[in-house]
């Protein structure tokens, strides 16, 4: 437990540790592979219970409903090969154990602060004249554990809270002043020429495409040309609009494990842990990409995962073990608008 806690693990995610391993590649925003394999060939359980995402196995390693925290495991192996009776599933596979009480009390009490104040801006922000992406993140919570009852009944608790308050750099298309007026710009040949398409079919704008357009920045707001088809010697249909998009989190870790020994060499384990989330984010389930003067998604989900066993040991060098769990358990995406 120590030697994974004073790993530098970026916001103190497990998940992290997968790819330290031999065999593992990840290269920036690509998924993560096990000796080339696909990432739906993973399996990730946490004290046995399977805790991945089993709708969307694409980021089987990179992602848990439950996003686990350093917190609540003490042990993490990863199998890449020559599977066991101990990971019999899929042809590679990562077990976490999570802490368990002892017969003396310990606990434990951080608070980690991660800021921008000493980073630098984007290259892409300075090109835009975007200002640095804000970023104030708190982590903090403590652990908990003990004996119940002297060398029978143990517990172990741990609470997580992650506090997020940051921007994303988004990069949007927009339409020019004269495409919102209707006016198409196209060329022909060397020749620019123009049209306007509302006067060629003698109709007027929608009311309410009016009204989405009137939360789009206007053609003053165009910062860069990555985007649309103009370009800085000639400004066309559409183009660039990059801002610092909102993107904060809430969001509570909670685990409970109860250990109790019916012998020397039999014990019984109940494990129950939970994530609760508040997102406000660019990108969402129901949602696109959003504009400043736009309304913003905000997301809350809330998930569960409960499991006990019943290990033996047979021999100093084998076991048997017995359990049954509930696999986690997401709630809906539930969206309302921040206006």
């Amino acid at each position: 437990m120590q030697e994974i806690d004073k790993l530098p693990l970026l916001d103190r995610d497990p998940l992290g540790l997968v790819q330290m391993m031999p065999g593992v590649v990840q290269q920036g925003n690509s998924a993560t592979v096990i000796n080339g394999l696909r990432t739906s060939y993973s399996n990730m359980t946490l004290d046995g219970i399977n805790i991945q995402d089993n709708y969307l196995r694409d980021n089987a390693l990179d992602y848990t409903p439950n996003r686990i925290l350093l917190g609540q495991i003490r042990q993490m192996t990863l199998v890449t090969s020559n599977q066991n009776a101990a990971a019999p599933v899929a042809p590679h596979s990562s077990r976490s154990r999570p802490p368990s009480g002892t017969n003396t009390f310990h606990g434990s009490a951080y608070w980690y602060n991660r800021n921008n104040d000493f980073a630098a801006n984007d290259w892409f922000n300075n090109q835009a004249g975007v200002a640095n992406p804000r970023l104030n993140q708190n982590q903090a919570g403590g652990t908990f554990g003990g004996p119940i009852k002297k060398d029978k009944l143990f517990f172990y608790t741990n609470y997580e809270a992650v506090r997020t308050n940051s921007q994303l750099p988004q990069t949007e298309t927009i339409l020019t002043d004269t495409a919102r007026q209707g006016i198409f710009t196209y060329q022909a040949g060397s020749a620019v020429r123009t049209v306007n398409l509302l006067t060629l079919r003698n109709i007027a704008i929608d009311p309410y495409m009016a009204k989405l357009l009137a939360q789009v920045p206007a053609g003053a707001a165009i910062n860069n040309f990555d985007v649309g088809d103009s370009t800085p010697q000639l400004l066309r249909n559409t183009a660039g609009y990059r801002y610092n998009q909102r993107n904060n989190e809430v969001r509570d870790n909670v685990t409970t494990r109860l250990d109790y020994n019916l012998s020397s060499a039999t014990s019984s384990t109940a494990l129950t842990s939970g994530t609760a989330t508040i997102a406000t984010a660019p990108i969402s389930i129901t949602a696109t990409p959003r504009f400043p003067a736009s309304p913003i998604p905000t997301t809350a989900t809330f998930s569960l995962w409960a499991g006990a066993g019943l290990p033996r040991r047979l021999s100093p060098t084998n076991c048997a073990a017995a359990s049954i769990s509930l696999p986690a358990i997401s709630s809906p995406h539930r969206t309302s608008v921040l206006t």
